[in-house]
């Protein structure tokens, strides 16, 4: 999902999803408040989000995925490792 947008607009919608305003997020990028609002528009339109807030969800569930996803390959490592421990035992 964040690879269909730009660098810019990934970074606004990060910011977004922090709870960031756009004069906050400008502050943080050294941009002007407006400029961000085109960029979170932008990031809206392609991620076909409602507003601000449905744009901070699917950022933080996409989130939420890749570090379920990363949390069950070491779930997966950990056992690996315990049946070589446990034939190491025997």
């Amino acid at each position: 999902m964040r690879d269909e947008l730009s660098g810019r607009e990934r970074q606004v919608a990060e910011l977004t999803a922090q709870g960031l305003t756009c004069a906050e997020a400008g502050e943080v990028l050294g941009l002007s408040g407006r400029t961000v609002e085109v960029y979170r528009a932008h990031a809206m339109i392609k991620l076909k989000a409602r507003n601000a807030a449905h744009l901070a969800a699917l950022l933080n569930m996409e989130t939420l995925a890749a570090l379920t996803a990363r949390i069950d390959n070491l779930e997966r490592q950990v056992d690996q490792l315990m049946v070589r421990i446990t034939k190491q035992e025997a």
